[in-house]
């Protein structure tokens, strides 16, 4: 079965990561089972070069593990990182809002008024990718309008584990019919910029983040093969 499809940009180290993490996320790559550079390079018609650097990325992430004579291999989804990934995200981004509200256009404010539209829209449909699709463009216009660029540095540093986690998180809600969770979620946030208030936008985006952690963490305490954090890598898939 072909995972790895070839890309459609020329960052193709950035298509890469989106083609491993699209494939955990569909369950193609489940926990413990190898990464073979070849195979991937093969499948996507590139050089191995961008795939070793996708690599390395999805390794300082803790995405992707090494073992000794064993080589790459998905890591297991860690209850104890997703917590510490978000909580560190939360307080980043948190700053990133109160620092944006004095930089936020109308223009961008109109944006993401316009994008939190079309997340209601896809939370009445249950359409899970053009959920995320707007969701990461509304968080990512925030972190670009707080005029900190090593701030953004920061933000770009989770960006990778945030991506997987929240894709996890919308596809499992999706799954149950329980997108609409989310309905109105960025609302606090919007009255917030609205309003001028950095204090209320820092702890309302910091609330919402956690509160989207503790989703995901809902997920997986119900899914028993991501309880087993010591699996072996099986050889057999890809």
């Amino acid at each position: 079965m072909t995972v790895f499809n070839p890309p459609k940009s020329n960052l193709l180290h950035i298509e890469v990561i989106n083609a491993i993490i699209n494939a955990i996320v569909s369950g193609s790559l489940k926990p413990g089972d190898r990464i073979i550079e070849q195979h991937i390079a093969e499948q996507m018609q590139i050089s191995r070069a961008p795939v070793r650097e996708a690599i390395r990325e999805l390794v300082a992430q803790d995405i992707i593990k090494f073992l000794p004579r064993k080589g790459a291999y998905i890591a297991p989804l860690n209850p104890k990182n997703v917590q510490e990934v978000y909580l560190l995200r939360s307080c980043l981004e948190g700053l990133a809002a109160r620092l944006a509200t004095e930089w936020l256009t109308e223009a961008d404010l109109n944006q993401l008024y316009l994008l939190n539209f079309k997340m209601g829209e896809a939370t009445l449909k249950n359409d899970a990718l053009a959920f995320i699709e707007s969701d990461l463009a509304f968080h990512d216009l925030i972190c670009h309008r707080c005029d900190h660029a090593q701030l953004i540095k920061m933000l770009e540093g989770v960006r990778v584990q945030t991506r997987l986690y929240m894709i996890m998180s919308k596809w499992n809600l999706v799954a149950h019919s329980q997108l609409n969770r989310e309905m109105n979620a960025h609302q606090p946030i919007l009255d917030a910029f609205r309003e001028r208030n950095p204090e209320a936008a820092e702890q309302t985006i910091r609330a919402h983040i956690i509160t989207s952690g503790n989703l995901l963490l809902e997920y997986l305490a119900g899914d028993e093969e991501k309880e087993n954090p010591e699996k072996e890598p099986d050889e057999s898939r890809l």
